[in-house]
């Protein structure tokens, strides 16, 4: 009882914070470039990851959520560790940053930076108590840390060369360094004193590490040697017999045997119960770059790639064990118990492994990698594209028009659009793609480089198409026809860009050889080659008359020439930084440059002066605009910022709201607005007068989009949706459902964007206000900080274990509302509520706070366990949810098949023909896949009364957790006058079918309160979608049903707006859980299901049938998918299924 009243208080801190501070929404981006590293938490619930995209991130362990993203690296990010207690997080930078950085890892906020080393780090590490931490730098040094204080508490110096790694003791009172000096050296913790140095290689060490004892150490160097040491530098034992130098060595937990790997060779096992001997680990045409002990065992792990990419495991006499796949697998890393192992990928993304069973967790985004964002000509469509795909979006609505796939592009000089403003020119890699802009169709290629094009430039009077190319060529081609016009070759590196002057008669190339040369675009003879910088040039152009051409170079410097001679007129020094753009203004007096050195300069082109100098990012500059009236300059900056400036130079405003670097930057062609897009992967639109963000989106996996505006709120199709979810401050993942509700608004995001179509504003508006009344949500509770709300958790939350063979657990329940009273509580496991889908009440009990004990049964693989409380306003807590993984095994699963199948009725002129068909062929098929596992009912005809239908749940109650269910019923569906939707029995009076007529919710209620956590309703009858009565006004029965209808014909009245319950099932992820089950109907709300002689079923159940027959593992997902889409195109649209409900927790499968 004294565990629970401290749980309670800390409840109430936690739901005090949560009211002043809602649940962030996460995003589904995940890295955007190599991960490095992989580290599990000590209690193995959450994982890091550091990557080369400039971030950490902190994941959930058992769902791959993102929890946090850690921001602030000035480049890649090398390692990520937790602290011993796991309430710290340190993350140490690669190659030329010398900041490590602290991080809280239970908040996700930045504690502080480490400071001291003058050159790269590389590595770090907590002490086992978690007080100190150990760098090693290049510079030198190693340097102990007060991790309170963040102070360097010794300095060890002595090494002669850089330092390659540093680690404590496995007590804590030594440090051991390994350095390119060739030595590796022992100190004292507390005094920094040298107590031994380890000298014997004869080139650099790779690693040096301890035994689990302390008692010894090995050692790797770049002489291919293994070495083993004492504590007082003695040495033991040299191994040899890596043909590559060893990268790393490691003990086994019992320091009986060493496992070392050479990168790109092998991996190789020492026994030193045997003096050394050796054993050799490969995978056939596959390269090792990381090797580990299981934790506790001999067992080796693997990382490698190549045919096979990914982890090997074996057992200590070289017996493979398992293979778990990892595409471009870059390194391991176990989690402290030994039974999960993660596995991440140059690719920028990982997996989290279950060993006993092989099943894996993903971390990974679902976003887009943008690179470039432009306007068409004409600013109605927004173009942005990435390595893998280009889309199309509506620049008045922001929605998604069309994708291109398998393309790989880049920054904005790898699309452009054609004359006409109706075709786009892109890089497919080294072939050039020709695309539709308003239907996103490919028309045609052109090929002829031998390697990936870099640029792409369209003469003016866009009949010609000049590419340059990684080939070290440029070619010059005819659009009309297609064809080769000419081969720029001459350059003797690769050819980074190019440009066609005004009058279309000269081409300008740039290289990588420091070179710029002129052409004669008809011919393709050289005229001139532009010498005199020293390093690689960017982005030639010409002035607007054609007879100058201004090129841009990382030497600093931009230089002005003549075009008929080639003679060098000026030369641009003032930058401190490399210069990456160069633009002439309209009349081409003013020369606008983008530098490395975090500014923008204005030039006289005529004296070389400069005329403005735009100080103010703190980042690189990727480029400079001019405003199509040149009022105005836009910069782009790494500094994750975008900023209008006066051609006088005066800063007007400063874009801030990218989470990373900005790509590129440009005005729509009215100048009204600014089109951004980041590293951070997302895209903005900017009003240009006022500064302000009118909206951001991204797309989401093939076709999926979201648009974000102030407030919160956000637009998203339903698939991009479920991607989403919320984190609390304290990084505890919330159900996304429960917060989905207020904030995904379409109408207001269509406001902020400015839209003109008010109508379609409106018919939004209605959708949300429709979803809201179903819900039953009173959003006066709501606040600009948050509910008012009551709050409810699984106390010993952080103690349960995340992975258990057992098929039981006992949750311990604390709920509390410091104003209003409890009314019920509920708990759910992959969305399917264990009290039915009211709950529980706590009746009379007048109390503000509750607590119970419980014991649920879990199923083979994930459980996702959730609680909530609701108050006497009927307010629910948040769902938080608690992941976790069954290894055992399950007895035989049974199906529980119950059919309804009706043909004949008591009013004969209604009779089908099919019906009966439906079910019995179901449950054949049925029968035939389970055997004796199954158990069926049914009831046909004569049969059908509610009495019976209802008398079906005693034997559906008698299934168990692990079993199945599936509930089928065909007949005809029928809408009352007051548009409440009834099934047909077989005394059913079809004029007033609320007279004997079975009511929806008496067959779906079935389902509810029974054991069997896996269910499925199938419904093939007319009208078995969601009915809107609302809407419903505005159809009018046109006949009676006839043998080919399964209810009453009705037709659509006329409509002036968009039908609001469509949007609202369209746009909306269903979120009303009700009793779990996926439903899955034959058509929507106002349509008629079809029965078809020549198929002698119903449509809906033929499809159903034709799926399971031809499917060997047929999933709920899948089927739904499948029945989607070919009811469709059996009744050409007349007929579109619909789902009532779907659990999107379990895809499970149908056998």
């Amino acid at each position: 009882m004294h565990h629970c009243r401290i749980f309670l208080l800390l409840l109430a801190c936690w739901a005090t914070g949560l009211q002043a501070q809602l649940p962030r929404l996460v995003l589904p981006i995940g890295h955007n470039g190599r991960i490095n590293g992989l580290a599990y938490s000590p209690d193995g619930k959450r994982v890091a990851t550091a990557s080369g995209d400039h971030t950490a991130k902190i994941w959930d362990a058992a769902t791959g959520a993102l929890l946090a993203d850690l921001k602030g690296f000035q480049g890649s990010v090398y390692k990520a560790s937790f602290s011993p207690d796991g309430r710290l997080l340190l993350a140490t930078p690669a190659f030329d940053d010398s900041l490590a950085k602290i991080w809280d890892a239970t908040t996700g906020a930045f504690v502080g930076d480490l400071v001291g080393h003058s050159r790269s780090l590389q590595s770090g590490a907590f002490s086992p108590d978690g007080h100190r931490i150990i760098t090693a730098s290049a510079d030198g040094t190693a340097r102990i840390w007060d991790v309170a204080t963040r102070q360097t508490v010794r300095i060890l110096k002595g090494h002669r060369g850089a330092l390659k790694s540093a680690r404590f003791s496995p007590d804590g009172q030594r440090v051991l360094t390994a350095s390119s000096d060739r030595s590796a050296r022992l100190w004292d913790a507390r005094t920094g004193a040298t107590l031994a140095v380890l000298n014997g290689h004869t080139q650099a060490l790779r690693d040096a590490v301890f035994s689990e004892d302390g008692r010894r150490i090995a050692t790797a160097s770049a002489d291919s040697t293994l070495r083993l040491w004492d504590t007082g530098g003695a040495q033991l034992l040299v191994l040899r017999g890596h043909n590559k130098a060893p990268e790393s060595v490691v003990f086994s937990s019992d320091g009986q045997l060493l496992l070392s790997y050479a990168p790109n060779s092998d991996a190789r096992l020492w026994d030193l119960r045997t003096n050394g001997t050796c054993r050799v680990f490969t995978v056939k045409n596959s390269w090792v770059n990381d090797a580990q002990f299981q934790p506790g065992t001999h067992q080796v792990a693997l990382s490698v790639y190549g045919r096979f990419s990914g982890i090997v495991l074996w057992q200590e006499d070289g017996t493979e064990v398992a293979r778990l796949p990892q595409e471009a697998c870059g390194g391991l890393s176990f989690s402290r118990d030994g039974r999960f192992v993660g596995s991440y990928s140059w690719m920028g993304d990982a997996h989290l492994w279950q060993i006993a069973n092989g099943q894996g967790v993903p971390l990974r985004g679902y976003t887009d990698d943008t690179q470039a964002a432009l306007f068409s000509p004409d600013g109605k469509t927004i173009i942005t594209s990435g390595f893998r795909q280009t889309k199309y979006w509506d620049a008045a609505t922001g929605t998604l028009k069309a994708v291109l796939p398998q393309t790989s592009f880049g920054d904005d000089l790898r699309f452009l659009f054609g004359p006409d403003g109706a075709t786009m020119v892109l890089i497919g890699y080294d072939s050039i793609v020709l695309v539709q802009i308003d239907q996103g169709k490919i028309l045609r290629r052109i090929g002829g480089h031998s390697m990936s094009i870099h640029s792409l430039a369209l003469s003016p009077d866009g009949r010609r198409l000049l590419s340059t190319s990684e080939d070290g060529t440029g070619r010059v081609w005819s659009l009309s026809p297609d064809s080769l016009l000419a081969t720029l070759t001459g350059h003797t590196h690769r050819v980074n860009s190019g440009a066609f002057s005004p009058d279309g008669k000269w081409v300008i190339t740039a290289s990588d050889d420091h070179t710029v040369k002129v052409w004669d675009a008809g011919t393709g003879h050289l005229m001139h080659t532009l010498s005199g910088h020293g390093e690689n040039v960017f982005l030639p152009s010409f002035s607007p008359d054609g007879s100058r051409i201004v090129t841009p170079s990382q030497d600093f410097t931009a230089r002005l020439w003549n075009t008929a001679t080639g003679e060098e007129l000026l030369q641009f020094t003032e930058h401190e930084g490399g210069v990456y753009s160069a633009i002439f203004s309209a009349d081409g007096k003013r020369l606008l440059t983008a530098s490395g050195d975090e500014t923008a300069k204005l030039w006289d082109v005529q004296t070389g002066r400069v005329l403005a100098d735009l100080k103010g990012h703190t980042g690189i500059l990727n480029l400079a605009r001019f405003s199509p009236d040149e009022k105005m300059v836009l910069t782009a900056s790494w500094d994750g910022t975008a900023r209008l400036w006066s051609t006088s130079g005066k800063a007007l405003t400063q874009l801030k709201g990218h989470g990373d670097q900005v790509y590129s930057s440009v005005f729509s062609p009215d100048g009204k607005r600014v089109l951004t897009c980041s590293r951070d992967q997302t895209c903005r639109v900017w009003n240009a007068a006022t500064g302000e963000e009118l909206y951001s989106f991204l797309g989401l996996d093939s076709t999926g989009f979201m648009l974000m505006a102030a407030g919160n709120y956000y637009h998203a199709t339903a698939d991009a949706a479920r991607r989403l979810h919320y984190v609390t401050p304290q990084l505890g993942v919330v159900s996304f459902e429960q917060l989905d509700v207020r904030y995904h608004r379409p109408d207001k995001v269509l406001q902020a964007i400015g839209i003109a179509d008010s109508s379609l504003v409106s018919s939004f508006r209605l959708a949300y206000q429709k979803r809201i009344r179903k819900l039953g949500i009173d959003t006066t509770h709501w606040t600009n900080t948050g509910y008012r709300m009551p709050v409810a958790d699984f106390a010993g939350r952080a103690d349960l274990p995340r992975a258990l063979s057992s098929d039981t657990l006992r949750l311990h329940i604390v709920a509390m509302d410091s104003v209003l009273q409890l009314d019920r509580w509920n708990v759910w496991v992959n969305e399917v509520p264990l009290f039915g889908a009211r709950g529980r009440t706590l009746g009379d009990k007048h109390r503000h706070a509750f607590d119970t004990v419980l014991t649920i049964r879990l199923g083979t693989g994930s459980n996702k366990i959730e609680t909530s409380v609701t108050n006497s306003e009927a307010v629910e807590s948040y769902r938080m949810p608690l992941e976790i993984v069954r290894t055992g095994t399950d007895t035989a699963v049974r199906l529980y098949f119950a059919g309804i199948g009706i043909d004949r009725f008591r009013q004969r002129e209604h009779n089908l023909r099919y019906s009966v068909k439906d079910i019995r062929d179901l449950a054949l098929l049925l029968k035939a896949k389970y055997g004796r596992r199954i158990q069926i009912d049914t009831l046909f005809n004569e049969q059908v009364t509610t009495e019976r239908v209802r008398a079906l749940k005693s034997r559906l109650a008698s299934s168990r957790e692990i079993d199945k269910i599936i509930l089928a019923y065909s007949g005809h569906g029928l809408l009352s006058n007051a548009y409440d939707y009834f099934l047909s029995t077989y005394d059913v009076d079809f004029a007033q079918p609320q007279e004997r007529g079975l009511p929806y919710d008496a067959l779906e209620s079935l389902l509810d309160s029974i054991p069997a956590r896996q269910k499925l309703l199938l419904i093939d009858a007319c009208h078995s979608g969601e009915v809107d009565k609302e809407e419903a006004t505005n159809y009018l029965a046109t006949q009676a049903a006839g043998p080919s209808k399964k209810g009453v014909e009705l037709k659509q009245v006329a409509q002036g707006r968009p039908n609001a319950f469509e949007l609202m099932q369209q746009v909306f992820v269903n979120v009303g859980r009700s009793t779990g089950a996926t439903i899955i109907s034959a058509a929507g709300g106002m349509q008629s299901a079809l029965e078809r002689t020549d198929l002698r079923n119903g449509v809906f159940t033929y499809a159903l049938l034709e799926f399971l027959r031809t499917t060997p593992s047929p999933s709920v997902r899948a089927l739904k998918e499948y029945v989607n889409r070919r009811v469709p195109e059996m009744t050409e649209g007349k007929q579109v299924p619909t789902s009532r409900a779907e659990n999107s927790a379990s895809n499970w499968v149908l056998w």
